[in-house]
């Protein structure tokens, strides 16, 4: 009997909290719930294999921001859903997926002053990379607060992944400890505004570099802001130690050469491998004997 007394006053309880959700009371009742996804070059859902969280965004017809958040990825095969109470009106919802780490978010009160970009720089005043980003952007109108909208938004990938090797080369300092060279790859945009288009200034990238004793490999990665076949770049490898210019790579080329699609992958990771030897360096593709035995950073 206790028992039952207490189902019935549970029971009352949520009914009464479900009944007061006014917009007076709480801020009202969500009405709008956009599904948050992302299939990348599969026919299923992806996006906890890519994204680790996103940043949202609502505009209104004028471009004023409305509300924003920030949202983990449930575990793969789950719904991400965002939901919201929007009054009536026009509304665009931006997304920015994994932007913390390398990139800083900024101007968000209006949509067209928000920006994306490079925020961690290394002693050389050089951007180390950007963040892998990915983008969503979905229109919706409220013409109701009665109404329950149900939306979905898909998310693209705003970055290509750039992977640096470098064999056979060595220089120590003069207490014998191995200096490993540094890369600078550019030139490219530091920053998307909120329509995830290039803007702000020109630079080179410089990633962090590691050195693999197990491989006798230095290797590096960056991820850098979208960018077609026929983009002018170049990776250029310097001395760790003089600074002074070692190789350059044409990376247009070294793209064409080697049949590598850029224009038509969601994920695009492009691997260079620099070996030097007696008669000079060689720049090819890597090819490891298996996927374990790719030196991962």
């Amino acid at each position: 009997m206790n028992l039952r007394i207490l189902y019935i006053s549970i029971c009352c309880t949520l009914m009464f909290f479900h009944v007061s959700c006014t917009r007076e009371k709480l801020g009202g009742c969500p009405n709008v719930y956009v599904n948050i996804g992302y299939t990348g070059d599969s026919n299923g859902d992806v996006m906890d294999k890519y994204i680790s969280g996103f940043s949202w965004y609502v505009y209104d017809s004028s471009g004023n921001l409305v509300t924003d958040g920030k949202s983990s990825i449930s575990r793969a095969g789950s719904r991400n859903v965002i939901e919201m109470a929007l009054p009536v009106g026009d509304y665009r919802m931006i997304c920015w997926g994994n932007a913390g780490h390398y990139c800083t978010i900024d101007g968000i009160s209006m949509i067209d002053d928000a920006t994306v970009h490079t925020g961690l720089y290394g002693d050389d005043g050089l951007p180390y990379s950007m963040d892998p980003l990915y983008y969503s952007s979905i229109d919706f109108k409220v013409e109701s607060e009665d109404d329950v909208i149900s939306l979905s938004s898909l998310f693209s990938c705003a970055h290509i992944t750039l992977w640096l090797y470098v064999r056979g080369y060595r220089e120590t300092d003069a207490s014998g400890k191995r200096i490993p060279p540094r890369f600078a790859v550019g030139d490219f945009c530091t920053s998307y505004d909120f329509h995830c288009s290039h803007t702000g200034g020109i630079s080179c990238f410089s990633p962090e570099t590691v050195y693999e004793s197990d491989s006798e490999i230095t290797m590096a990665h960056c991820h850098l802001p979208r960018f077609d076949s026929s983009f002018p770049a170049e990776i250029s490898l310097y001395s760790g130690i003089t600074g002074h210019l070692v190789e350059k790579v044409d990376l247009t080329r070294f793209i064409r050469d080697n049949g590598i699609s850029v224009e038509n992958s969601e994920e695009v990771d492009i691997p260079v491998l620099l070996e030097f030897s007696e008669v000079g360096c060689t720049v090819r593709l890597p090819e490891w004997e298996n996927e374990t035995a790719r030196p991962v950073m």
